[in-house]
């Protein structure tokens, strides 16, 4: 459990990956140790269950579905689960489009249905939407405004700068990770958005600070650095505005 009130949340990330094993305990007790709430991002039911049982030390839980697996029978299997442990669950995600791996028009059509299934789950259930959405962001950003889902944080985003204005403007969160320092796309990004429409994420072990080196969810202190310095602002506001909109986004007290 997190010592103390919680100071910073990581938004997405994947704790319970394998390449934790070896030292995933010492990772969160540095979490507790800074005060760090981490949102795990389970694929699977097995990812689900282990993140479950890491709630007590200040890991909570999304669940949703690698969108390059383009099989309704898994994407239902999830489903589910979903269903049934839906009250053990922050959110839904990460689920969306991938069409930087996924390039043929009829599997893109495929893909987008199998996304649109997770949009009507987390609206039935009341849950915010973490969207998966590498090389299709405004394709992902349109589908969710069409059916007029709003409680949506777009990780990893790398579509228009432009249009991701415009879905702040209609309530869509950004979460920034610590890759972001080597992203001139990601410092425009930064700039052109409020700070009320961004949340820090790690994406652990990916996206890390150094490229190729296994990132952890302490680099989103990294992220916040990073968004301190191109919006010009204290650090103390930065982690505790993107705590905030965190806090709101997944419905924690």
């Amino acid at each position: 459990m997190v010592t103390g009130i919680p100071r910073t949340i990581d938004s997405h990330c994947h704790i319970t990956h394998r390449v934790f094993d070896a030292d995933r305990e010492q990772i969160l007790a540095e979490c507790s140790k800074r005060h760090l709430l981490l949102v795990n991002s389970a694929l699977d039911e097995t990812e689900a269950k282990f993140s479950f049982h890491l709630s007590e030390k200040g890991v909570l839980t999304s669940v949703g579905f690698d969108p390059k697996i383009l099989s309704r029978e898994e994407a239902q299997k999830i489903t589910d689960f979903i269903l049934t442990y839906e009250r053990k669950m922050v959110a839904i995600g990460e689920v969306g489009l991938d069409w930087f791996w996924v390039r043929e028009h009829s599997r893109r059509e495929e893909q987008e249905r199998i996304f649109l299934q997770f949009v009507h789950l987390a609206d039935r259930l009341g849950k915010p939407l973490v969207v998966h959405s590498r090389s299709a962001g405004v394709r992902c950003g349109e589908l969710l405004l069409s059916l007029g889902f709003k409680r949506v944080l777009m990780h990893a985003y790398d579509g228009s700068v432009q249009r991701a204005v415009d879905f702040a403007s209609k309530g869509f969160l950004f979460s920034i990770p610590p890759s972001s320092i080597r992203s001139e796309h990601k410092r425009k990004l930064v700039k052109a958005l409020p700070v009320d429409a961004l949340l820090l994420e790690s994406d652990a072990p990916a996206l890390g600070p150094v490229q190729g080196e296994r990132n952890l969810p302490t680099n989103v202190f990294v992220s916040a650095d990073f968004i301190r310095s191109v919006k010009g602002v204290e650090l103390e506001h930065v982690l505790r505005e993107t705590y905030s909109n965190s806090a709101k986004l997944f419905g924690l007290k």
